[in-house]
């Protein structure tokens, strides 16, 4: 049984891509980034959404690199769930998200200089 919405057989495809947690939590993060939302029926069709967006190509791996890090921080909080260190909790996924996704694209980037500001509104330049 799925940890984060206790409905239905727990499956990767069902964790990252049905489930109406992890659903929520990409359209909230749909929503941050400005982008419009997708329909993804596996978890293939989250990891190629980037090449979907509009822009430049630096845009699409910032975009790839958001989405990686939403999957991981779906992931922990199953296992927080399942280690009884917490109970779903889509608002902790989606800080824990956009805190990790910044500081691993600020560090990783030597062309990319946001401001946490910046970055939580999502209106930086690309």
């Amino acid at each position: 049984m799925c940890l984060l919405c206790g409905e239905y057989e727990e499956t990767s495809e069902h964790l990252f891509v049905g489930c109406h947690f992890a659903q929520t939590v990409w359209l909230v993060i749909e929503q941050w980034c400005k982008i419009p939302s997708m329909f993804a029926f596996s978890l293939r069709d989250i990891l190629d959404h980037h090449n979907m967006i509009h822009g430049c190509k630096k845009k699409k791996k910032v975009f790839n690199a958001i989405a990686q890090v939403v999957l991981w921080s779906i992931w922990r909080m199953r296992n927080e769930v399942l280690y009884g260190r917490g109970s779903p909790n889509i608002s902790k996924v989606i800080e824990e998200a956009k805190n990790m996704a910044y500081h691993w694209i600020k560090n990783r980037s030597r062309s990319l200089h946001w401001t946490w500001e910046e970055w939580c509104t999502f209106s930086m330049a690309m």
